[in-house]
């Protein structure tokens, strides 16, 4: 486990994993246009080609039955002055694959790779 990915929470739709061995993000990447007018003294930009955000978590279990749903992150078990899960919305995603593997130690390990809906 990385140790970022440390007491990480993840909840796509109403469900929730606590058993979370590693979560990535890769993508959106935005091409900022310079789009200065010679006569502007300040530049401005513009968003250019929108590439989704991924996002790929390794779990130890299959909580997930829904295809298409909000997915939000409580990086490290944050929590509120109340004692409540702290949750940061990353959007509609969707899942593009599922992989199922045995790791080293034996443990099912379930990957799941998120794309951002666009």
């Amino acid at each position: 486990m990385t140790l970022t990915s440390f007491g990480t929470k993840v909840r796509f739709g109403a469900a929730t994993a606590s058993n979370v061995r590693s979560v990535d993000f890769t993508g959106r990447s935005l091409s900022q246009i310079d789009c200065t007018d010679f006569s502007h003294s300040v530049r401005t930009y513009k968003e250019g080609i929108f590439e989704p955000r991924t996002c790929t978590v390794v779990l130890t279990s299959y909580p997930w039955t829904e295809d298409s749903a909000a997915l939000s992150i409580n990086w490290g078990g944050e929590t509120d002055a109340g004692g409540a899960d702290v949750f940061i919305n990353y959007g509609n995603h969707h899942v593009t694959d599922i992989q199922i593997s045995a790791g080293l130690d034996a443990v099912i390990e379930y990957t799941y790779t998120f794309t951002e809906g666009v």
